[in-house]
Formats: structure tokens, C-alpha cells, sequence
């Protein structure tokens, strides 16, 4: 994404001057961060994360949702999950006011990207932090974060794009038939990550070292979060990976396990979560013609991918977590 607030290294130090944390050395704009402005900076003093939060969309900047996300974070990083955590500055503030918006620094965790894998070694632990984050979520009570719509994943929207004969409305209809037949009152809810997907995990080796960027946070269903982390992270143009898929779901089950209708809405929610990116995606070729045909080709692996999944039927799917 485009650099919404660059800063310079004067800007850099000024901000800097609120914390104890040395002087500028280098920074370097994170553009895989799509809805804030992100540098990683170097100091005298170590490295960081310099988080410009922006204005977008119906929560944005704002500080009251800056506020929740900061005190999801801090709480799931005091409980012991792999999270980074959002540092003070000399007021005792998480939060720097600086040219009108909001800023935090926030803890540099070393690793890369995770991308889908056989390796059940970065699996299991996956799987293990995974299960440590949802079992501190389910314990959450507060809120402040509630931008969605609630039962979003019932509601018939307008989804109106048709990508070589593939309609998404109709899929969405379709899906809409059988998800709509799940008992509503068995799904659990709570605060959620809403985008585990490839770029919100850091990689080093077999571990996984931080579940990043809270920015979708809010409450839902818990299932909502593993069927999004399914469609990123389990589901390729190739097929899906099954062995992979069938372990995160056993351990995931022993640990905190799911009723039968929570089995299938991880199924629903998983397909849910595509047609709203295909839509999303190939509505995104009007607004960067210059990309279009890169974008096109994106979209229709994302098409291979839902219909990978679509192919197992939902009373298979279930079996996968026994």
C-alpha cells in the first residue's frame, strides 16, 4: 500500500523524543500494511515498529478501537501469547499524539512470513499458539472493538461480480441456504484476531514467532477465526492440505473442543471468507487498472481455491476434527 503519512528523520526523532528508546538510525515503510502507515525503525537503541494509525473506514484511527486493540494485545502478551507488545511512552501512554494522529511504537519480533507448508514441525506450533491466543480470547469481557455487523456471515449481501461464468451472488446465495440452517445460539463468541492469514504470522524455522496485526479485531463468533485462518493458511490453486488441515483440527479439538454445529460453521465461515475476498478483489480492477490483469489472475486462484474446498462435503469436513 501506498506510504499514507511519511515521515522524515526529523519527524522520526520528534516522536522518538517521547520515549526512551534512543535516536533514529534508519527506517524501512512495511507496505504489506494495508490499512495503517508502518515502518520498521532502527535506533540507537534496538529495533522497532512505528504504527501510524489511519483514518479508514468505520473504525479507523479512531482511539477508541486504537485503545481495544491495544489492550487485547497487551492482555493476550501478559497471558503469554505470541504477541508483540505496544510499549509506553514517558507519560505512561501507549499512545503518541503527533501532527493529529495517533502512534505507537511497538516490540520488533525477528521473522517472515508464513506460507503454506508440509512441515507439521511449524504445524504443531502453529497449532499450539493458536490454541493459547483463542483460549485467553474466550476468557476476554470487554469490548470497544464491535465495528461489524453482528451475524455478518447470515445476511444477504450484494455481492455482485461474475468472474468467467462464476457468479459470486449465487455462490453467496447458496452458501447462505446451508449456513443459515446452523443453530446460532451453539456458537460461541468472543474477541477475535478476524485475519489469520499467511502475512499476520512471523516465521523463524519451525516456530512461529508473533501473531501480528490487530487491526480487524472484534466480537464474533469463534469460529469465525478458524475459518478465516483455514481459507489463508490450508487451502491452495493445488488442492487442499489435508494432512496439515486434519492435524490442526484434532489438537485444536482435544484443546478447546467445538459442538458439532461450531464443526460446520469452521466449513461455512472458511467459504464465506472467499467469496468476500473474490468479490472484494475483482471489484479492486477498477480502481487500479494498471494492475488488472495481475489482479484477474489473483482472483481466479482464489476461485481454484474456493472450489477446492467447496468439493468436500460439509458432513466430511466434520469427520476431520475426530
Amino acid at each position: 500500500m501506498a506510504m499514507i503519512t511519511p515521515l522524515t528523520k526529523k519527524d522520526f526523532n520528534n516522536i522518538l523524543s517521547e520515549y526512551n528508546f534512543g535516536k533514529h538510525v534508519s527506517h524501512e515503510h512495511l507496505s504489506m500494511a494495508l490499512s495503517n502507515t508502518v515502518f520498521r525503525l532502527k535506533t540507537t537503541r534496538g529495533k522497532y515498529i512505528l504504527k501510524v494509525f489511519e483514518v479508514m473506514g468505520v473504525r479507523g484511527g479512531s482511539t477508541k478501537f486504537i485503545r481495544f486493540q491495544i489492550r487485547l494485545t497487551n492482555a493476550l502478551a501478559e497471558a503469554g501469547a505470541n504477541v508483540a507488545e505496544v510499549y509506553k511512552n514517558k507519560h505512561g501512554e501507549r499512545i503518541t499524539q503527533y501532527k493529529g494522529k495517533n502512534i505507537a511504537i511497538i516490540e520488533f519480533l525477528e521473522g517472515t512470513n508464513f506460507e503454506r507448508t508440509h512441515n507439521m514441525r511449524l504445524i504443531a506450533d502453529l497449532t499450539k499458539k493458536v490454541v493459547q491466543m483463542h483460549k485467553v480470547m474466550l476468557k476476554l469481557k470487554f469490548r470497544g472493538g464491535d465495528a461489524r455487523e453482528p451475524n455478518h456471515q447470515f445476511k444477504r449481501h450484494k455481492l455482485t461480480a461474475v468472474v468467467d461464468g462464476f457468479s459470486v451472488q449465487d455462490k453467496w446465495d447458496d452458501y447462505l441456504k446451508e449456513a443459515r440452517q446452523l443453530d446460532k445460539t451453539k456458537l460461541r463468541r468472543c474477541i477475535i484476531h478476524s485475519d489469520m492469514t499467511t502475512d499476520n504470522f512471523l516465521v523463524d524455522g519451525d516456530k512461529v514467532t508473533a501473531i501480528i496485526d490487530f487491526d480487524d479485531s472484534h466480537w464474533d463468533f469463534l469460529t469465525h477465526d478458524i475459518g478465516v485462518l483455514i481459507y489463508g493458511l490450508f487451502v491452495s490453486s493445488a488442492g487442499i492440505y489435508t494432512k496439515e488441515l486434519k492435524y490442526f483440527l484434532r489438537t485444536y479439538q482435544k484443546a478447546i473442543p467445538l459442538n458439532n454445529e461450531e464443526k460446520k460453521a469452521v466449513y461455512y465461515f472458511a467459504l464465506a471468507r472467499f467469496l468476500g475476498t473474490i468479490k472484494h478483489g475483482w471489484d479492486k480492477r477498477r480502481l487500479h487498472p494498471d494492475k488488472k490483469a495481475s489482479i484477474e489472475k489473483w482472483v481466479r486462484g482464489k476461485i481454484k481455491r474456493y472450489n477446492n474446498l467447496r468439493a468436500i462435503p460439509v458432513e466430511e469436513f466434520v469427520t476431520w476434527f475426530d
